[in-house]
């Protein structure tokens, strides 16, 4: 349930409803029906690449998969890009796009990982490639249609094997609506 909530306050966060404008749509006395909706996937034993393959509501119409780029130009960075595959018909949002500058609606994709003594996070989020660009009386959204890829640029700090662990979410839409689902976990291991 907390993570349900958690979500609720992050939403409140991006699009100023700071005053109540959005309620939980599930208490906190509802059970823990909800706890299960996250996926906690182990490390995937070495390899540098994983997969979230899920059949629940929230990951019906996207498959998401996770690998490890080296940077051409440096001896010690990476990136991690995970690419979002969609069910025709749907988008997924930029880490650019500003739901305040699109009516309020449309949450950015955000990969959030953990702090560790193995590696550094340098710099943003980044899309991979350009977005479409849709500007109507709504204002301007920023998206993906079909496939979208984002990196992230990690310094790794150690020689060692260790595991990359983060979060990452996101919102998905078509012409009937759009899934905003909890935060998914990923982890990959890299050999220092």
């Amino acid at each position: 349930m907390q993570n349900l909530n958690e979500h609720i306050n992050r939403m409140r966060q991006l699009i100023g409803a700071k005053h109540g404008i959005i309620k939980p749509l599930v208490s906190e006395q509802e059970g823990d029906e909800f706890d299960n909706l996250l996926i906690n996937k182990p490390s995937s034993g070495g390899k540098i690449q994983s997969s979230v393959d899920t059949k629940n509501n929230f990951q019906k119409n996207v498959k998401w998969s996770f690998k490890v780029e080296k940077v051409p130009s440096s001896v010690n960075e990476v990136f991690i890009v995970g690419t979002a595959t969609l069910d025709e018909g749907y988008h997924i949002f930029s880490v650019n796009h500003d739901p305040i500058d699109a009516d309020m609606t449309g949450i950015p994709t955000k990969f959030e990982f953990k702090t560790s003594n193995f590696y550094k996070v340098v710099g943003p989020l980044e899309d991979v490639g350009n977005p479409e660009t849709i500007t109507n009386e709504y204002g301007t959204q920023l998206y993906f249609e079909n496939t979208a890829s984002f990196k992230q640029k990690i310094k790794v700090l150690t020689k060692e094997q260790f595991d990359i662990s983060f979060s990452y979410e996101y919102q998905i839409c078509n012409d009937d609506g759009c899934q905003f689902p909890p935060a998914q976990n990923e982890t990959l291991t890299l050999n220092g």
